[in-house]
């Protein structure tokens, strides 16, 4: 069996249609169940270079999640006039950061939450932005955090797109000009006070490239060069100004046609930047796709099912629900050419096996055997015998690629579900995943596993955003 290698595409064996339906990222997105935190969610990750030695891999890092629930950076009533009361149905904002961080599994790593007004007044506007004052106040708090903290990477859970500044800068200036920024967005935020919109949230771009308001500007650690900067998924500009304002600064961009087949673009524009670190912003806008690719379609567990309403107040198209198949488990679906069968989770969402063009994929979500210390032998023995009775529905199933819970919370029991697991199906390549960050333990793993052809299955991850090149045999 040939070992998968890093830093390379899926191979053609595991691509998928290129008009737009299904594709390596959007099939990926679905299997990882990304989509169902498509609430604003910016993540940063910082990458470790490809020639990065053994020694500085075992380095410990810092990792924190930080809880930022601004909302005076986003204007509800400029697009939805006619709500009743828009100073109050701004604050939804408020209500997505804490949503997300309630629906984000819990971790060992420090939470950190920067403290939001949350007093209904009358909003101001101050040179040329919405509620200046008061971003000035709130970003200053939480740079006052994180250089408490001093953390190395950082996942915030935010409200609208400002949030992302203040993490994005004060990364910046830890690594220097060894930063490159990602924003995965549809839109390219690079408005400025004095223009028609005085949201802050469209100025997040420019604000960390060191342009816009002199007082926010100057609680800013660092500047991100236009240079170091792109912008993927880009497809509405708005204004014919804010276009010329992007081609003056000299920010490339990728639009959804760019990436809809594969990522390669992209790795192409990291490897010419020279950056080793990355920060990534991802927008919830990603389920506008819709409108770009018409026959896409959304696979979703019912548990995170959307209502019209919430759906309409985000500027969702009427016809969007027509595009979502909610999944219960237990079932099997059948979207055009692709298969799924779902199984019944030990926690929460549901497991997918799928099958589409001669390729096949499990992915568990939170499907594990789950064993905690204080639950009890009642408890645990339950959640066992529920993964195992799961599980044995994949024996004799083709399975190409598997991704596999091995959480280092359980401790001396992160093994158990790898273990059943391994010994139950036939899975080519087993990705372990759940592990907070943590990949120390995966070598350790599969030395311990007395089946050599076993522990060859497992595929060893050594950092964040890693990518394996796949051969069909």
């Amino acid at each position: 069996m040939r070992k998968p290698s890093g830093n390379y595409k899926f191979a053609d064996r595991f691509r998928y249609r290129n008009n737009g339906i299904y594709n390596n990222d959007i099939m990926k997105k679905w299997l990882s169940l990304i989509i169902l935190l498509a609430v604003n969610v910016i993540s940063i990750n910082a990458q470790q270079k490809n020639s990065i030695n053994n020694q500085s891999m075992e380095k410990k890092t810092k990792t924190i999640r930080l809880i930022y629930p601004q909302w005076q950076g986003g204007d509800i009533a400029r697009w939805i006039t006619e709500i009743k009361d828009p100073e109050a149905a701004s604050k939804g904002y408020f209500l997505g950061a804490e949503l997300l961080n309630f629906l984000a599994p819990d971790s060992s790593q420090e939470t950190l939450t920067v403290p939001i007004s949350t007093e209904i007044t009358e909003r101001r506007k101050k040179d040329g932005v919405l509620d200046r004052d008061i971003i000035v106040k709130q970003t200053k708090a939480a740079l006052d955090l994180l250089r408490i903290s001093d953390p190395d990477k950082i996942v915030t859970l935010g409200g609208e797109c400002s949030v992302s500044v203040v993490p994005f800068t004060y990364l910046a200036e830890k690594y220097k000009d060894d930063v490159a920024m990602i924003w995965i967005d549809a839109h390219p935020d690079i408005t400025l006070p004095g223009d028609m919109y005085s949201g802050f949230h469209a100025m997040a771009v420019t604000a960390c490239m060191g342009k816009g308001d002199k007082e926010i500007l100057s609680k800013l650690p660092a500047q991100i060069a236009p240079s170091k900067i792109l912008l993927v998924g880009l497809r509405d500009w708005e204004r014919d100004e804010i276009k010329v304002r992007q081609k003056q600064y000299g920010i490339k961009h990728l639009t959804p046609e760019d990436v809809a087949q594969n990522s390669n673009a992209i790795y192409e524009w990291l490897k010419s930047c020279g950056a080793s670190r990355v920060l990534i912003h991802f927008d919830m806008d990603v389920l506008h796709w819709a409108e770009k690719y018409k026959n896409i379609h959304y696979i979703l567990s019912k548990d995170c099912k959307m209502s019209p309403h919430f759906l309409q107040k985000h500027g969702f198209p009427d016809d969007i629900r027509e595009k979502i198949t909610y999944v219960s488990a237990g079932e099997k679906y059948q979207v055009d050419d692709v298969k799924i069968e779902t199984l019944r989770s030990t926690d929460a969402g549901v497991a997918f096996y799928v099958e589409t063009r001669g390729a096949t994929f499990f992915h568990a979500g939170d499907l594990n055997d789950w064993t905690w210390e204080g639950a009890g032998d009642l408890i645990n023995g339950r959640m066992r015998r529920e993964y195992r009775t799961q599980i044995k529905k994949l024996a004799g199933k083709p399975i190409n690629l598997a991704f596999v819970p091995m959480d280092p919370r359980q401790g001396a029991d992160q093994e158990l579900g790898m273990d059943y697991f391994l010994e139950t199906t036939s899975a080519e390549y087993v990705f372990p995943m759940h592990m907070w960050q943590d990949y120390s333990h995966i070598p350790v793993y599969k030395k311990k596993i007395w089946n050599p052809g076993m522990a060859e299955r497992v595929v060893e991850i050594t950092h964040e955003n890693q990518v394996f090149l796949i051969e069909e045999q």
